[in-house]
């Protein structure tokens, strides 16, 4: 396992993670949710999971 800090602020990894949060939210829109509330569960669930 390879343990990437700060992803969204590396050049490597920023693109492709900003890609592919934004298909997914947009999946999300698809469905009738509300991606906005979906992201800022997801971020809540991430920021717990912090050691």
């Amino acid at each position: 396992m390879i343990d990437i800090p700060d992803p969204l602020n590396d050049p490597q990894w920023k693109g492709s993670l900003e890609a592919g949060t934004k298909k997914y939210l947009n999946d999300v829109a698809a469905l009738g949710l509300d991606p906005q509330a979906v992201y800022e569960k997801a971020k809540e669930a991430s920021a717990a999971c912090k050691v």
